[in-house]
């Protein structure tokens, strides 16, 4: 058993290494290099900012090592793109690669699903690549669910990919696909046919 507990800037290294070092297919795709993948989702991780009182992050630790991270936000309101995130992009992709991806970004945009307002909304859930299969997800699984009781929301929501292997872990705690969002165009640059809304009450 690990433990579960509120994260702190001194985590944030180790939550970027969780989240981003080896990155999904959906962010490789959209990046188009690994390194430029960790690179972005790194500097998106460092802009939230740990710890955030509007995006809560807590970690799984097993002894001093930390070996999975939820981050969760409740309400709905996707975060907003503001003038740090182009910066960011800018930085990362410089101004011609990020031209040419604009692209990549737009098929990625329109496989959005909106969030459920006043959801308890699972924003990451991630474990070491070491230490998936031992149960970890799971467990930060049913601390968000407490979590959500202890708030009295009643509904629980989260997106995935069509392609996540998650999708079972997240059924096996209750969750069902209310909603699909497919586009030939994404499923073109990334291999992956779309993305789900998923929820529990």
């Amino acid at each position: 058993m690990v433990t579960i507990r509120g994260a702190g800037s001194s985590d944030v290294d180790r939550i970027v290494e969780i989240i981003h070092g080896v990155p999904v297919p959906e962010a490789l795709a959209l990046a188009g290099t690994a390194d430029l993948a960790r690179e972005f989702g790194a500097g998106l991780v460092r802009l939230d900012g740990i710890p955030n009182k509007d995006k809560p992050t807590v970690v799984a630790v097993d002894g001093d090592c930390i070996v999975g991270v939820l981050q969760y936000r409740v309400g709905g309101h996707a975060t907003p793109i503001t003038l740090d995130h182009v910066k960011l992009a800018l930085s990362v992709f410089g101004p011609v690669g990020l031209l040419k991806r604009l692209p990549r970004f737009r098929a990625r945009s329109r496989v959005d699903l909106p969030t459920p307002a006043n959801s308890f909304y699972i924003d990451e859930l991630d474990v070491d690549p070491l230490r998936r299969g031992q149960g970890i997800g799971g467990q930060l699984l049913s601390w968000a669910v407490d979590e959500a009781r202890r708030c009295g929301i009643v509904n629980m929501s989260l997106h995935t990919t069509t392609a996540n292997p998650a999708r079972r872990l997240y059924e096996r705690h209750g969750f069902v696909v209310t909603q699909t969002a497919v586009d030939r165009r994404y499923e073109a640059y990334t291999g992956i046919a779309g993305r789900l809304l998923m929820e529990r009450r």
